[in-house]
């Protein structure tokens, strides 16, 4: 996938060829706060405001990867929505059958979460099932511990597809 905006200015999330460098090098730099929050400001601005001069009607924003949970994709949201009058944001996943020790999402999500809530309309829970296997019978057992919410629910595909392989081939997921 390429970037949209000229890549010359967005150099930290885009090859000078425009192909967006890879999420976990992308999520390890936005964990470390050391994605400049204007690239995202150019990169954001430029694909809204793309898709706006299509004619698309737009109800929200996501990230591939979730990067908008992470902090300079966050602080980068609250200059670009306003723009746009956008007030919608996926939330960040808050429910887990299974608890993922190792994923920073699992420890700091919440906070993540709270933040975007706070700005935006996401939500009461999101929970994205990470395998068919993992997960079985996912359905009953997440609306029994959440009837009465607003859950949004990522299903997609994973990790094996041939279009996933030049980004996830020995990379760890966070």
């Amino acid at each position: 996938m390429a970037a949209v905006a000229d890549p010359r200015l967005v150099p930290t999330l885009a090859h000078p060829d425009g192909r967006f460098r890879p999420t976990p090098a992308i999520r390890l730099l936005a964990l470390q706060g050391r994605i400049p929050v204007h690239e995202i400001v150019t990169e954001a601005s430029a694909q809204i405001g793309l898709l706006r001069d299509m004619g698309v009607p737009l109800s929200h924003v996501d990230s591939h990867g979730h990067l908008h949970k992470f902090a300079p994709s966050r602080r980068a949201l609250a200059t670009v929505l306003p723009r746009f009058d956008i007030q919608r944001v996926r939330g960040v996943q808050d429910i887990y059958l299974k608890k993922p020790y190792t994923s920073p999402t699992y420890w700091f999500g919440r906070y993540w979460g709270r933040d975007l809530a706070r700005r935006y309309r996401t939500t009461d829970h999101f929970f994205m099932p990470t395998s068919s296997s993992e997960h079985a019978g996912w359905g009953p057992r997440l609306l029994d511990r959440l009837s009465g919410h607003a859950i949004e629910v990522g299903v997609h595909p994973g990790h094996d597809e041939a279009w996933r392989k030049d980004e996830w081939d020995g990379a760890v997921e966070f």
